[in-house]
C-alpha cells in the first residue's frame, strides 16, 4: 500500500513549468554583428491658408558594423563603424532615388553602456555627424546613441513567456533637441526554434525645439508637437544568441511645427506622415 501510494502521489504532483527565455540582448568582447536600417516616409506639409499642401517621400539606408571590445557585469563597450549610408528625396509623388553620402563610411564611434543596457557615454561621432548630411538625424552623437537604445528597448529585458504580456516606457533626446517619449505593450507570441516572435503596440510623441539652418541670425528656430498611436511592431529575437534578428514597424504621426519668424512672430505647419522602418541584425556584411 506504501509503495502504491507513493507512485499515485509522484504521479500526481505538478509538473514543474519551464522556465522562460530571458529577452535581453548579451555581448561577448570580440563579438562582431552588423545592423541595417531601412525607411520609407510619406509625409504631407500644410503651411497654411493659401499655400498648397506639399508631399514628400524620403527614403534612408545605413549599414552599421558593431565590434564588442569589452563586456562586463557593470559596463559594456562597443565600436561602431559606419559601413554605408544612402539618402533619397522626392516631391509631389516623385520617385526616389538614393545616393551616396560621401565621408560616411569608415568613421568609427565608441558607445559605452551600463549594467542596465542604457547607453551612457556617444565618443568620437563628431567627424561621422559632420559628414552625415541629410542623415544627421541617424549620424548624429545623439542620434546613434538614440538608434542603439531602440535596438535594445526592442525586446523586453527580461524573462518573458508565450502568451505573456510586458510594457514600458523609455525618453530619449534625439537629434536637434527633439526629445522622443515612447510607450510600448507587446506580448509575445511564440518561440520556434529558440527564436521569439513578438507583437507590439507603440505610442510615440516628439516634442522640443531646435534651431534649423545653424545657428547665429541665418538660423530658424523650430518648435515641434508631434504624436503617434499605436503603432505597430514585429519582433524576432534569437534567444540562444541574446540577439535581435530583425524588426519591422509602422505607423503614422501628425502634429504641428512652429516655424519661428523675423521679430518673435511664429508660423505653424501641420505635419502629417506615415513611416515603414526594417532593422535586420546579421553576423556578416548584408547584400546590397
Amino acid at each position: 500500500m506504501t509503495a502504491l501510494l507513493l507512485v499515485s502521489l509522484t504521479l500526481a504532483a505538478p509538473v514543474p513549468k519551464a522556465s522562460s527565455p530571458e529577452l535581453k540582448w548579451r555581448f561577448k568582447k570580440g563579438d562582431v554583428f552588423y545592423v541595417q536600417y531601412e525607411q520609407e516616409a510619406n509625409s504631407t506639409v500644410n503651411a497654411g491658408v493659401g499655400v498648397a499642401a506639399q508631399g514628400n517621400m524620403s527614403a534612408t539606408s545605413i549599414v552599421y558594423k558593431f565590434t564588442v571590445t569589452s563586456a562586463a557585469e557593470s559596463e559594456t563597450t562597443l565600436e561602431l563603424e559606419c559601413v554605408s549610408a544612402q539618402v533619397g528625396h522626392g516631391i509631389g509623388g516623385q520617385g526616389v532615388k538614393k545616393d551616396d553620402i560621401k565621408g560616411v563610411a569608415g568613421n568609427t564611434v565608441t558607445l559605452t553602456l551600463d549594467a542596465k543596457q542604457a547607453v551612457t557615454k556617444v565618443t568620437g561621432g563628431a567627424e561621422l555627424a559632420k559628414a552625415g548630411g541629410q542623415a544627421e538625424q541617424f549620424l548624429s552623437e545623439d542620434g546613434l546613441k538614440h538608434t542603439l537604445a531602440d535596438l535594445l528597448t526592442a525586446v523586453p529585458v527580461k524573462a518573458v513567456g508565450k502568451g505573456e504580456k510586458w510594457s514600458a516606457e523609455t525618453e530619449a533626446t534625439m537629434t536637434m533637441g527633439i526629445t522622443e517619449k515612447k510607450t510600448v505593450r507587446g506580448v509575445v507570441d511564440g518561440i520556434t526554434d529558440g527564436v521569439a516572435r513578438l507583437s507590439v503596440e507603440v505610442d510615440r510623441t516628439w516634442s522640443g525645439s531646435a534651431n534649423a539652418g545653424g545657428g547665429g541670425a541665418g538660423g530658424v528656430g523650430l518648435t515641434y508637437d508631434l504624436k503617434s498611436d499605436k503603432g505597430q511592431a514585429t519582433v524576432w529575437f534569437d534567444t540562444r544568441t541574446g540577439r535581435l534578428q530583425k524588426r519591422e514597424e509602422s505607423y503614422t504621426m501628425a502634429g504641428g511645427i512652429n516655424v519661428g519668424g523675423v521679430g518673435g512672430g511664429a508660423q505653424p505647419i501641420n505635419l502629417s506622415a506615415s513611416v515603414k522602418s526594417t532593422v535586420t541584425v546579421c553576423d556578416k556584411p548584408p547584400k546590397e
